[in-house]
């Protein structure tokens, strides 16, 4: 195991960006996880602050005929 000091220090591990800041991260494959969690957590919150406690979702196309 690689200690702080030996890595280059305490400086560089301090200014290393937060993984939800760090926009490489969130939209490298390894943030995949994190923005398909926000996709669903976001919209719970707004329900939530809404007082929306059931939801009602409808599925389907439409097509129409030409001639």
């Amino acid at each position: 195991m690689i200690r702080a000091d030996e890595a280059g220090g305490a400086d560089e591990l301090d200014s290393a960006p937060l993984a939800y800041e760090n926009a490489d991260f969130l939209n490298s494959p390894d943030g995949r996880l994190l923005r398909i969690m926000a996709e669903y957590q976001e919209p719970m919150a707004r329900f939530r602050r809404e007082r929306i406690q059931d939801t009602v979702v409808f599925f389907g196309s439409a097509r129409f005929s030409c001639g």
